[in-house]
């Protein structure tokens, strides 16, 4: 109604819940193999991407295989070598 117009909300039973966004971390190099640890919440699924060239629409990037993160860090190990620079992606999965 009009007497209401401007904001007026009356709500019940609301939560909200504060998600971390997936990241990225603890990159390191190991006998030649790249590593890194996904973080994200639990329970969600990616796919790891990786390209030499950061410019690259992000369907010429390379699957390197999907993962479930199911304790909210997962680590991933890139076993191909001769890449004097990569980089990579990770893609939220439905």
């Amino acid at each position: 109604s009009y007497e209401l117009m401007g904001g007026y909300w009356d709500l019940d039973n609301v939560r909200l819940a504060s998600i971390a966004a997936p990241a990225l971390a603890g990159p390191a190099s190991t006998n030649g193999h790249f590593t890194f640890t996904l973080q994200s919440e639990p329970g969600l699924r990616f796919e790891i991407l990786a390209s030499t060239n950061l410019s690259l629409a992000l369907s010429n990037w390379t699957s390197l295989g999907t993962l479930t993160n199911e304790s909210g860090a997962t680590p991933f190990v890139d076993t191909a070598t001769g890449h004097a620079r990569r980089f990579y992606r990770a893609r939220q999965l439905d």
